[in-house]
């Protein structure tokens, strides 16, 4: 897969955090309606509209952190 992206979600006192995989640019909606669809799964392949697929990995929890972001380089958003 050809761009990454992270995702990390803040809990209350734990951070979960998830790698998105895919093989053309994705925009910061799409990385955002992935990861919502994502679960604790170890690996997940969702499909796109467009039937692009991304691989979502669940990396785990991290405890005591306290931001949330996202990383990657994103595709520009449609008008």
């Amino acid at each position: 897969m050809k761009y990454e992206y992270t995702l990390e979600e803040e809990y209350t006192s734990a951070t979960s955090s998830y790698s998105i995989l895919c093989d053309r640019k994705l925009t910061k909606e799409e990385v955002v309606n992935v990861f919502a669809n994502a679960d604790d799964s170890k690996q997940a392949t969702h499909i796109l509209e467009d039937n692009t697929k991304v691989l979502v990995s669940f990396n785990g929890y991290e405890f005591g952190h306290s931001e949330n972001d996202i990383y990657g380089e994103f595709a520009e958003e449609e008008e």
